[in-house]
Formats: structure tokens, sequence, C-alpha cells
């Protein structure tokens, strides 16, 4: 994302806020796309310091680490099935039959993969969840 889509998005919310009468707190990691120093009615923006996204967002590092395997996965299951379609197939010739929409529907069978209890263990792990089981908000 540009910085100018996210500072027109993050416009068009601020003014939706303020029709609603509401008031937003985000939190943004240091990206050079982020706006910095802009002034909006009814969004205030927090920067996170640099390199702590990841502590902030354990459920998504595991969210993303689970679909890359199950992805990673996929694309080998394609690349050793590729050869039995064409025996004279080889390793390489496989791989070029994927192309960017197989791709993607790759990505989304790998996120429909994705267990979201490995996620809520890990953060049992880290003790983001309270111990009613319940996640902190």
């Amino acid at each position: 994302m540009t910085g100018d889509i996210f500072i027109n998005w993050l416009k068009k919310w601020d003014y939706q806020l303020c029709l609603q009468s509401c008031k937003m707190c985000l939190f943004l990691d240091n990206c050079s796309a982020q706006p910095q120093g802009m002034v909006l009615t009814n969004i205030q923006l927090k920067f996170l310091l640099p390199k702590t996204t990841f502590l902030m967002q354990p459920m998504a590092h595991s969210a993303i680490k689970n679909m890359k395997g199950h992805y990673q996965s996929k694309i080998a299951n394609w690349i050793i099935v590729a050869p039995d379609v064409d025996p004279s197939t080889d390793v390489q010739t496989g791989l070029k039959t994927v192309n960017v929409l197989d791709c993607i529907h790759l990505v989304a069978e790998a996120w429909q993969d994705v267990k979201l209890t490995n996620n809520f263990q890990l953060l049992q792990e880290r003790q983001i969840c309270c111990a009613s089981g319940r996640c902190a908000r």
C-alpha cells in the first residue's frame, strides 16, 4: 500500500467516525508509508517503537507462519504431481506450469488450512489470554 492510498483511506474513515461521533486510537508500525504528523479529528495515531511489531502481533506471526507452511506444502505437492500428468515433465517445467492465479488459489487453500486453535495456544503461551480462555482485546 502506498502512503497516498493509506492517507485517503484514513481520511475517509476519520470522516465516517466524525459522523458517528466516535473516537478511535489506531496503533501503527513504523512503515515508511505511514503518515507522520497527520492531524485527524476522530482518529489518534500512535506509532510502535522500531522492531516491536512482532511482539504486539504474535497471532499474526503464528498464522502467517502456519499459512506459509501449508502453502509450501501445496507448492511442493504441485511439483510432485506435475510429472504424473506428463511423464516427460521435469521439476523446472512443472514449476513453469504454476501461474499467478494458481498461486492465489493455493494461498486461499493454505489459509483455509490454518487452524485457529494453534494460534490460540500461542497466545496462551505468551500469556496474552487470560485464565478464562478469552483473549485480551
